[in-house]
């Protein structure tokens, strides 16, 4: 096996467990593009990304406990106890959940900070983003959301800056995804729609 990033083991390890659990819980962000582009840790990542539905949030958080994930702090909002994106940390291990809600026309909603806060920006993903078939990083099988709604997130978060400015790897990543999924395909129309609220 190839040498690892430093301290990257640990996200590894956490991804071996987190495969065992059901209903998945689905990698978007830096590790998934590193699965479904290389099937490996390519560089140093400081957090893990996941997505789900919002039904499967409880069962969710109960999964994670066994994990170390215990205490979990919401980031960001929709209202009091409603949260959007919540985060926590375990031995030098952050990990990241994004709630999103079915779109009644098909696909899903996603909602990120805006600015000034407590404004936010609703994304809204393709209907394939939790079909996508499994795929592997170092030999381990993991979910991640599809390529469509990978591209997306990153484009939403490139246009709205809800993360900060996006960084020259992560440009270099978008365009990545973009060649090997979807080359012949206009980049205007991958282009994801978002309302600011």
């Amino acid at each position: 096996m190839q040498q690892l990033p430093p301290d990257q083991d640990r996200y590894l390890v956490l991804l071996k467990h987190m495969a065992t659990l059901s209903p998945p819980l689905f990698i978007m962000g830096g590790f998934a593009e590193d699965a479904l582009l290389y099937h490996r840790i390519t560089r140093q990542h400081g957090d893990l990304d996941v997505l789900i539905v919002r039904s499967q949030l409880n069962q969710c958080l109960q999964q994670l406990k066994p994990l170390g994930f215990a205490e979990f702090e919401a980031y960001l909002e929709e209202s009091p106890g409603r949260p959007l994106i919540l985060g926590a940390r375990t031995d030098n291990l952050h990990l990241e959940i994004g709630v999103s809600n079915p779109e009644p026309s098909g696909g899903y909603i996603f909602e990120v900070p805006g600015q000034p806060p407590p404004s936010r920006f609703r994304v809204f993903l393709p209907e394939d983003t939790f079909q996508y078939p499994a795929t592997t990083i170092e030999g381990v099988a993991v979910q991640t959301i599809s390529p469509l709604a990978l591209y997306q997130m990153r484009a939403a978060s490139a246009m709205t800056r809800s993360f900060g400015e996006m960084r020259a790897s992560d440009l270099t990543m978008q365009e990545q995804l973009r060649k090997t999924f979807f080359a012949s395909q206009d980049e205007r129309q991958l282009i994801p729609k978002i309302v600011k609220l």
